[in-house]
């Protein structure tokens, strides 16, 4: 897969084998995999009818994990912050899910691609990636793996989240237990095996506090050390970079990453603001363009997925 546009140019052990008849009949151009990797393989196919082109997603049978992401993404369609999902496809031992292409790629790419950002656009991305949230904390899903990788662009830059092979289904004042996300977007109470929507808000705080000033807010040379940082380490949010950032923006990252969840704010209230910040009016004051880039992000991007234990 080519990592900066998202394009597959190049699949290895994965092969052709046949095109079952239903399959011709919906005219996509489908094939059996022989081969599984563990992480899944994501496949671009074109349609037979029209040419349109389609994302594929491959999944391993025998973990239950393929079947609630298939239900999710079905429960959470027709919104148009979530990647479409347009036909399931059953062979013996996997599944296939054709997916619409977003093919401008991930927002991660965007951000090395792109260097600085200023705090109107990471306000504009932030918004886009809170109504998505919203949404699916209202109609009772849980991401649980918010970051860079899974937010996707189609051609005009359309904001899409992906991904929601650890999302689960939660009711309202339900906890749920199990590590599972990535080392640097983990909240600190789902380290502690008890958390509830709201570990979203801090991965998305996460986000924006990469989006404002180019760097993670924990670090670590180890997965451990990350953990260690995210339990214990104070956040500053006065001095070096952030003197450059409006207190508005200041505020609204410190209280997306307070490690209090009933201090940390909703989606709802990251998007109607308070007295303290008002995303509106970081989108749309003057703003500065900073010369820090996303280097940074190079540290933990949250490629490496922690275990899942549901």
């Amino acid at each position: 897969m080519n990592e900066a546009d998202g394009r597959v140019t190049e699949v290895k052990n994965v092969h052709r084998t046949s095109v079952a008849a239903s399959d011709k009949e919906n005219g996509l151009f489908f094939g059996s995999f022989t081969s599984f990797h563990k992480q899944p393989v994501i496949l671009v196919f074109l349609s037979l009818v029209g040419g349109a082109e389609y994302a594929c997603k491959t999944l391993k049978k025998g973990d239950e994990t393929v079947y609630r992401e298939v239900e999710i993404m079905q429960h959470l369609s027709g919104h148009p912050g979530v990647v479409t999902l347009l036909a399931v496809y059953e062979e013996a031992d996997c599944s296939h899910l054709v997916m619409e292409l977003c093919s401008g790629g991930k927002l991660v790419d965007q951000m090395f691609r792109e260097g600085p950002c200023s705090e109107q656009r990471a306000a504009n991305i932030l918004k886009e990636v809170m109504l998505v949230i919203k949404y699916c904390h209202d109609m009772g899903v849980v991401h649980r793996d918010i970051k860079p990788e899974n937010i996707l662009l189609t051609a005009s830059g359309e904001i899409k989240l992906a991904d929601f092979g650890l999302a689960m289904r939660i009711s309202k004042g339900q906890n749920l237990t199990g590590l599972v996300g990535s080392p640097a977007y983990v909240a600190p109470e789902v380290l502690l095996g008890r958390y509830s929507e709201k570990a979203d808000i801090w991965s998305a705080g996460v986000l924006l506090h990469a989006l404002l000033i180019g760097v993670l807010p924990f670090k670590g040379d180890s997965q451990e050390a990350v953990f260690e940082a995210i339990k214990n380490s104070k956040l500053e949010f006065q001095t070096g970079m952030w003197e450059s950032i409006s207190k508005p923006a200041r505020d609204l990252v410190g209280r997306m990453l307070t490690r209090d969840i009933s201090a940390r704010i909703t989606a709802d209230e990251v998007l109607n603001g308070s007295e303290e910040f008002d995303l509106e009016s970081i989108i749309y004051s003057n703003g500065v363009y900073f010369e820090n880039g996303v280097h940074s992000l190079v540290i933990f991007t949250g490629k490496e997925k922690t275990a899942t234990c549901v």
